[in-house]
This record gives C-alpha cells, structure tokens and sequence, in this order.
C-alpha cells in the first residue's frame, strides 16, 4: 500500500480515467443512505468494493475528517496506519493506492470511513466507477454502466436509495422509471 500527500492525491485524480465529481461527467449515479449501516459496516464496505468493481487496484482519498469527532477513534486508525510503516498524520497523507492483493486493508479503511463519519472518495483504478461517501450518513455510487445491477444489489443489501435525476433518461431507458417518477425508491 502507498500513502499519497494532498498534492500526490490530486496528481492521481488526473491521471486517473475516473476523474471528476461533477455532475457533467456522464455517470449515472446512485445515492444510498449509510446512517443504518454501522452494525454491518464491513459487509457494506465489502459491497462497495464489490459494485464499482475494484478488485483490482484502488485508490481512496480520505477527504473530511474532524466532523464527527465522537464517533473518531484515532488511535485505532493510526494503529491501522502504523502496520503499514505510515506514520504521517492523515491530512499530511491523504490518499490511500491499494494494489489488488490488499483487498482486506481497503475493506479495513472505507470501514473507519464509513464508522468515523468521515467522506472520501474510491476510485477503482481499471475502470470510470467511483464511491463518493459522505460524512452525512450517504454514500453515492457513479458508473456508467449497469444501474440495473446497481439498484437491484442495494435493494437486495437493504440499503436505501435514491436515484438522482440526472440519472431520469438512463432510467427511463432501461424501464426503472415511468412519466418522470423512479419506480421502487427506497429513500426513507
């Protein structure tokens, strides 16, 4: 595993082909609320892993932290750090390259994101799929391809969602949306 400054972290979002967090990007995008998710926080960062597909390599970028310090425990993320030789503070280094053999440490990292109430960003490294979690208890799902799958895996996990609207015309041509309205949402 690499731990990657600020400006490493940045340089690596534009070599990336999975750059961007706007909305002109062309991904369809799913939002899911995590606030339920604590109990069962590594089966959640299992399947985020698993549906923006990086088993192969990945890159996080812890970006908020401090938020939530209630729900911080920086000791253990430190000691999680310190087991691969980082010693450096998190917002001297940032950003977290993964190679596909360290699934198990990314599953441990986007964990503590997902419990500490921190947002980053997951970025497969083969692929334009991305993970964007907030520190508001949400995490957002980018692709462009195969929302299909995407809804049916976060209704089968019982994650609730929301289907943005820029994402009505892809819906709509896949049969998930009719006259505007998403069929099935989930948001609470």
């Amino acid at each position: 595993m690499q731990f990657l400054t600020k400006t490493e972290s940045l340089q690596t979002l534009v070599d990336l082909p999975a750059t961007g967090r706007g909305a002109d990007d062309g991904l369809a995008e799913l939002q899911v609320n995590i606030e339920d998710c604590l109990k069962r926080s590594a089966a959640t960062a299992r399947l985020f892993i698993k549906l923006i597909g990086t088993e192969q390599a990945a890159f996080l970028w812890i970006e908020e932290f401090g938020v939530w310090p209630s729900l911080e425990n920086w000791p253990l993320f430190r000691t999680l750090r310190s087991v691969s030789d980082e010693l450096r503070p998190l917002h001297e280094a940032p950003g977290h390259m993964f190679a596909a053999d360290e699934q198990e440490a990314l599953v441990s990292y986007l964990q503590l994101v997902i419990i500490f109430g921190w947002g980053g960003v997951l970025l497969g490294l083969e692929n334009r799929h991305r993970l964007i979690v907030s520190h508001d208890s949400w995490a957002s799902i980018r692709s462009l391809s195969d929302m299909p799958g995407l809804i049916e895996t976060a209704s089968k996990f019982g994650l609730p969602y929301l289907v943005t609207e820029r994402s009505a015309d892809t819906l709509a041509a896949l049969g998930l949306s009719r006259n505007g309205e998403i069929l099935n949402p989930q948001w609470p």
